[in-house]
């Protein structure tokens, strides 16, 4: 019998019966679309001309000789129908779609980029099989993007971390009625170290540190496998390609990382054991940050303030989709969490005659980090962004508490939070009083007088301005007396 198959636009395909023979995918590199056996409803003569690609059960077979390699499909949603529309490309898929299927061997990444022409605004979404997936309401998908507009590039992905193969279909959709033409181009390729959180890469410390060079580079097949919300880091949604070391943090230590990439914009944030919780919908972060742009250093730190050790993800990230990773170096540090840390760690201040003069540092060197950013309000509208540092103390009724930073080459914050330790925590921090009056170098003082009948516990906040110069070594002045 002959065979004629309605493929993709540049695709022909030509074979006598008997049995399923692979059709070259004109421009494919060592690839080809397969017209499945299951699509013939008669072995009559003459066969009638066969749509293929409108649904998930009638999807063309992409085939990559060897299950590794790649493949370039000239393609066309016009003339097919709309028979999916599912949520998770964001913007509109009520146009019509294409459907592609392809086999994914264990162990190996799927990467499915689709390029429309310059009138056209595509999008791409992957579904699991079997092919019932595609009709459920509502569809689940593996992969979506559609960031892209008019002619602009679209880029799913899907790591197979299963022992078998699975077969995965991918969709061109699009929101426009009258549909488009494409290119489909799909790379199977071995999943990478560090690709997802299943398969993270273990820190090994020496002495407390380790220092890493790293890519997540496209062209060594990494790819954008998670997207925390925005505040995890800033704001700035991580949509470019990600890479996930795993470390151990003993009880009562300090993990800090600092990502320095080299030619784009890095996100840096921690997740929680086990593995799972990277696919959760949201990801919940420890802790992360995007704070600078393309080149600069990202620094996150996490305190495990438990009695049990703690297993956690790091990840490198990258904010866009134009430059979506690179080359970067990793530094990560576990140590001790110093004292005064934070305000469930503050350090006592022990008064001799209602006095007390501290020496003290909220240097990065010995650990320090920001941990409180109180209302701009609170210090004279100054933002306190550096290094922090927390002491206790209690106030007796009807006295003055006085307290004066002066530090040597920092521009200083001080400010007072009252108890419990949970009251650091508040979002926004609600102050007793603060200052941030001078410049770097100069003393600031601050006063709160306890007008109540009951004794007060206190903290006492040093804290600095600036993130370029964020911290230093300093004295503390301490006065407890009668309200005058």
């Amino acid at each position: 019998m002959f065979l004629g198959v309605a493929l993709a636009a540049g695709v022909t395909a030509c074979s006598a019966d008997g049995g399923d023979t692979p059709i070259s995918a004109p421009g494919a590199d060592a690839s080809m679309i397969d017209a499945r056996d299951d699509r013939m409803d008669t072995d009559a003569a003459p066969d009638a001309m066969v749509a293929t690609g409108d649904t998930c059960q009638t999807a063309d077979v992409i085939v990559v000789p060897g299950g590794l390699g790649t493949a370039t499909v000239s393609g066309t949603t016009a003339g097919k129908t709309s028979a999916y529309a599912p949520d998770c490309t964001v913007f509109g898929t009520d146009g019509p779609d294409h459907v592609y299927q392809i086999t994914i061997p264990a162990g190996a990444h799927l990467d499915a980029a689709v390029t429309p022409v310059a009138a056209y605004d595509a999008a791409i979404y992957l579904v699991a099989s079997p092919a019932a997936m595609c009709d459920v309401d509502p569809i689940v998908c593996l992969s979506a993007d559609d960031n892209g507009s008019e002619g602009v590039r679209d880029d799913v992905q899907f790591g197979n971390t299963g022992a078998a193969p699975t077969d995965v279909f991918i969709v061109v959709d699009g929101s426009a009625a009258f549909g488009g033409s494409y290119t489909l181009a799909v790379t199977v390729a071995a999943v990478p170290p560090g690709e997802i959180c299943q398969l993270a890469e273990s820190v090994t410390l020496v002495g407390g540190v380790a220092t890493i060079s790293g890519t997540t580079a496209t062209a060594a097949n990494y790819t954008n496998n998670y997207v925390p919300p925005a505040a995890c880091t800033d704001t700035f949604t991580q949509r470019g390609n990600d890479r996930v070391y795993q470390l151990t943090v003993p009880a009562n230590q300090r993990l800090s990382a600092t990502v320095t990439p080299t030619a784009f914009d890095a996100g840096l944030y921690f997740i929680a054991a086990p593995a799972a919780m990277c696919d959760a919908t949201p990801i919940a972060c420890l802790a992360g940050h995007d704070r600078d742009l393309s080149g600069v250093a990202e620094t996150v730190t996490y305190d495990n303030a438990t009695a049990a050790p703690l297993d956690i993800f790091v990840v490198v990230d990258s904010f866009s989709t134009a430059t979506p990773g690179g080359a970067y170096s990793l530094a990560v540090t576990v140590a001790a969490i110093p004292p005064g840390d934070t305000c469930q760690l503050a350090e006592p201040v022990t008064l001799v005659g209602g006095v007390a003069t501290i020496s003290g540092t909220i240097a990065t060197a010995a650990n320090y980090t920001n941990n409180y950013v109180p209302p701009a309000a609170c210090t004279d509208t100054f933002a306190q962004l550096g290094n922090d540092r927390v002491y206790q103390l209690t106030v007796p009724a009807n006295q003055r508490l006085s307290a004066t930073v002066t530090p040597t080459a920092f521009d200083a914050g001080l400010y007072f939070i009252a108890a419990p330790a949970a009251m650091c925590d508040a979002t926004p921090i609600a102050c007793l009083a603060g200052h941030d009056r001078g410049f770097s170098g100069v003393a600031e003082t601050v006063i709160y007088d306890n007008a109540t009948a009951a004794p007060l516990d206190i903290f006492v906040v040093v804290d600095s301005f600036s993130t370029a110069t964020p911290d230093g070594a300093y004295s503390l002045a301490v006065t407890v007396g009668a309200i005058p």
